[in-house]
């Protein structure tokens, strides 16, 4: 798509526009992949952030599921472990919403998987207590690490919902209205991954 190579800017050669800023931003939050395209090729900074929390273009793409606009992104030097105000990158956003599509190509293109917002939550803790069983499974193929703490000494199996992770612990509204009940699949999952690390650890 004729961008710059992972790691510099495409606006290296020329300043960017003073409108272009909120512009890609808004493209990119709206899944305008060809508006993206545009505004890189015209010089807008890939790494331009929001007033108001700190987001990149890509975080907003990523946490909005739209897969080509994260794929444009990062083909035009998007940092893909960049954090919002809340210590927030792209993958936990994409972990959270529970798009494989944008996860994957997020770690595809490099993402840490253990990456911590402020709070010590990992991309894993987040799809496991929204109850994205996709995600999980994508993520500790990738090497997350379900024995990872957060600030309060919980690791992921302490966060499947329902049984008192996220919900408890940081008074998560989004996810209060669901069951109280633990999560049979995600269980099994992390089950799975515990059972497995043992035998690689014998």
């Amino acid at each position: 798509m004729g961008f710059r190579v992972r790691g510099k800017k495409n606006s290296d050669a020329r300043a960017a526009p003073d409108w272009s800023r909120e512009e890609l931003l808004s493209a990119a939050a709206r899944g305008r992949a060809s508006d993206v395209e545009r505004l890189l090729a015209a010089g807008a900074d890939v790494e331009a952030r929001s007033a108001a929390h700190n987001y990149t273009a890509l975080v907003l793409a990523a946490a909005g599921r739209h897969t080509s606009v994260v794929e444009i992104l990062l083909g035009g030097g998007a940092d893909v472990d960049a954090k919002d105000v809340g210590g927030k990158t792209s993958l936990i956003h994409a972990a959270t919403v529970g798009d494989e599509a944008v996860v994957e190509a997020l770690l595809n293109a490099g993402a840490d998987v253990n990456a911590r917002d402020s709070r010590g939550l990992t991309a894993l803790m987040w799809a496991v207590s929204a109850g994205h069983a996709g995600v999980v499974k994508v993520l500790l193929e990738a090497g997350a690490d379900a024995g990872a703490e957060d600030e309060c000494g919980r690791t992921a199996f302490d966060h499947v919902r329902g049984s008192g992770g996220l919900n408890a612990g940081f008074g998560m509204w989004l996810f209060s209205s669901r069951s109280r009940r633990p999560d049979k699949e995600m269980t099994r999952l992390l089950d799975a991954y515990r059972a497995e690390s043992a035998e690689d650890g014998a």
